[in-house]
């Protein structure tokens, strides 16, 4: 088994357990990190297990399991970013169009093969072939990408220098897993860039703890400074 498939494995035991913790907290802002960390389980379980799971599933539904998964990745953190920075309301309307244009990548993949085409094979991977919608995709999970990224960077000017701490760590191994999982668009043009590619998801696993415990203090130091 390569890397690739060990570190998405990996990844899926990671993400889930932040999931869990997060969704069991009692605020809304963490319940929807928790939603967000259960989503890239359910994303990273689809790519670790790809061949296990075409023995029992065909192509087509494994590949729009996979793209349920990675398509809501953006858009469940930019609900969670939105109300850790209290915008929520404020961009209500620009949420609501980020879950249409996901729920229609989704549609689209399932009705069309405008989105994505046959499964390619390789030795230690296998892929959906991007189609020529693909690229609006990859283009509305950078614009995403890029604005929860202004968010933060404006939220942290307006806390105090405690807070700001924990957030500059989040925003450290955000940024790491950011880039490590762009290995999942390039092998989607079959293009192996070390060492994203096979190593680049083993970053996600920083993200999960220490972005997880980066969060949880945020919240608390957050919390403390409305109690006193």
């Amino acid at each position: 088994m390569s890397h690739f498939l060990i570190s998405a494995f990996a990844a899926f035991l990671f993400a889930g357990l932040a999931g869990i913790y997060f969704v069991l907290k009692k605020e809304t802002t963490e319940h929807f990190f928790g939603f967000f960390w259960l989503n890239v389980a359910f994303w990273t379980l689809f790519v670790a297990l790809q061949f296990q799971l075409q023995k029992w599933i065909s192509g087509f539904w494994w590949g729009l399991f996979l793209h349920l998964g990675c398509v809501f990745v953006p858009v469940l953190f930019l609900h969670f970013i939105l109300y850790l920075t209290q915008n929520r309301s404020k961009y209500s309307f620009a949420l609501a169009l980020a879950y249409f244009i996901a729920i229609s990548f989704i549609f689209l993949d399932a009705l069309t093969p405008v989105f994505t085409g046959e499964i390619i094979d390789r030795v230690y991977y296998t892929y959906p072939k991007p189609a020529v919608l693909y690229p609006l995709y990859i283009l509305y999970f950078q614009v995403i990408g890029f604005w929860t990224f202004v968010l933060l960077l404006r939220l942290r000017k307006t806390v105090s220098s405690q807070a700001q701490k924990w957030l500059n760590l989040f925003l450290f191994v955000h940024i790491l897993a950011y880039i490590g999982c762009m290995d999942n668009y390039l092998i989607m043009y079959d293009i192996q860039l070390f060492p994203l590619y096979p190593y680049g998801l083993y970053l996600l696993l920083p993200y999960a703890v220490l972005g997880s415990y980066a969060v949880a203090r945020f919240q608390a130091v957050r919390r403390n400074s409305v109690t006193t």
